[in-house]
């Protein structure tokens, strides 16, 4: 059914950085943070209120509405 609602509970972690010659790049350079969002499949498409933190205290809260154009899958 189109009106049903499913749940979902996500974590994810992620390490990355950015260095302007890839022969810089080192493992103990990476930068590391964390989200927990709760998804809900809706009518309008996926919701998710999610909560993100990052190396130096950085913090974040954000919603995401609907999903990605087909062609930006």
């Amino acid at each position: 059914s189109p009106y049903s609602t499913a749940l979902y509970f996500l974590l994810q972690g992620e390490a990355g950085n950015a260095w302007p010659d890839p022969g810089m790049a080192r493992w103990d350079d990476l930068r590391y943070n964390g989200l927990v969002s709760l998804v809900a499949t809706t009518i309008i498409g996926p919701v998710a209120l999610s909560y993100g933190q990052a190396e130096g205290g950085h913090q974040a809260f954000y919603v995401t509405i609907g999903i990605l154009r087909p062609e930006l899958k």
